[in-house]
């Protein structure tokens, strides 16, 4: 059996370090051509840790990145995704099924589920369970099956 903890695992990073990355990602971001750089790691370094640091002053930051590690290599690979949307890994509830009935009433008329999940900025997980609660609240109504689905407001 475990035992109940009253600080997290993970401590976090001091201000020092934090600076350093942001302008490690910020230099990176500005010299990517192609928006791909790479992160060589130095003898020792936990690659989880360095990848975990980097996200969380990206998302601190609101830079659209995403962190890889090439296959076989010790370094990590950085795309900076020019023009994206960065939103919170979680969204509360009430925010997804907001969003959604908020991008009904613009556009006026039924919407399939694609076109409705890209502009809210949500994932098809937390569509499917979203919907489900719109639908039995009769905020919003479905019309057609599988496919060929469409939604309207209620």
């Amino acid at each position: 059996m475990g035992k109940l903890r009253l600080e997290p695992k993970k401590q976090s990073m001091d201000a020092d370090r934090y600076a350093k990355l942001r302008k490690t990602l910020q230099s990176a971001r500005s010299a990517a051509a192609d928006a791909r750089v790479f992160w060589d790691l130095d003898e020792g370094e936990n690659i989880n840790e360095v990848r975990r640091d980097f996200q969380e002053v990206a998302e601190k930051e609101k830079i659209a990145l995403v962190i890889r590690r090439p296959r076989g290599k010790k370094c990590l690979e950085f795309k900076f995704e020019k023009d994206a949307v960065v939103t919170p890994k979680r969204i509360p509830a009430t925010e997804s099924q907001n969003r959604i009935v908020n991008i009904l009433e613009e556009a006026g008329e039924p919407l399939r589920k694609g076109d409705i999940v890209s502009r809210a900025g949500i994932s098809s997980s937390t569509w499917n369970a979203r919907i489900k609660e719109l639908l039995k609240t009769g905020k919003v109504i479905r019309e057609g099956t599988l496919r060929d689905s469409t939604y309207r407001l209620g």
